[in-house]
C-alpha cells in the first residue's frame, strides 16, 4: 500500500506550509471611461490594498475629482483626498458630529443620494473582472499574486479601451 507523501508529512507536523487565505484587492476606476487608474493588493487587509493604490495615484500624479466608497471607509478617507468631492456611504450609526468636511459630506449624501450610488457601477465592473478572469487567485508567492492582479487590470483595460474605439 502506498501513502501520499504530503499527507504523511502533515500528520507528523513536518513541513506544513502556512497558506495565504485571501488576497484583498482595491481598484480605483475612472467612471468616464471605466478604466482602472490605480490598483493595490494585500494579503493582510483591504486597508493596506487601499493605501497601496493611493501610492500608485501619488506616483502617477493623478488628481481625483470625486471619490465614492462604501461604509468601511470613514473620516480618514476625507483626509486622503483634501481637494476632492468624497461620497462615503455612512454607517447606520453615523452621526453628523465631526469635522466640517464630514458634515458637508453627510449632508451632500442626504440631499443627493444618487451620486453615492454611482459606486454600484464600480461594483459591477469589479464583478465583470472576476467573471472574465476568475474569482480566486491561487498563487502563494507575492510576486505571482502581483502579476495576477496586474494581468486582470490589463485585461479589463484592454477590453474597455477596445469598447471605447
Amino acid at each position: 500500500m502506498t501513502k501520499h507523501y504530503r499527507s504523511e508529512r502533515e500528520k507528523s507536523g513536518e513541513g506544513v506550509k502556512e497558506g495565504k487565505d485571501f488576497v484583498y484587492s482595491f481598484f480605483i476606476f475612472d467612471l468616464g471611461s471605466n478604466l482602472i487608474v490605480a490598483y493595490g493588493y494585500s494579503l493582510k487587509s483591504e486597508r493596506e490594498a487601499y493605501e497601496m493604490a493611493l501610492e500608485v495615484l501619488k506616483d502617477l500624479g493623478v488628481q481625483v475629482d470625486s471619490l465614492r466608497a462604501d461604509k468601511y471607509y470613514g473620516k480618514s478617507t476625507l483626509d486622503d483626498f483634501p481637494d476632492s468631492e468624497v461620497y462615503l456611504i455612512p454607517k447606520s450609526n453615523a452621526t453628523i458630529k465631526g469635522g466640517k468636511r464630514w458634515r458637508e459630506m453627510v449632508l451632500r449624501f442626504m440631499r443627493n443620494p444618487l451620486e453615492c450610488f454611482k459606486r454600484e457601477r464600480v461594483e459591477s465592473l469589479i464583478s465583470s473582472i472576476k467573471t472574465r478572469t476568475g474569482w480566486i487567485i491561487n498563487k502563494v508567492r507575492e510576486e505571482r499574486i502581483h502579476l495576477t492582479v496586474l494581468a486582470r487590470v490589463a485585461i479589463h483595460d484592454l477590453l474597455w479601451s477596445k469598447a471605447l474605439d
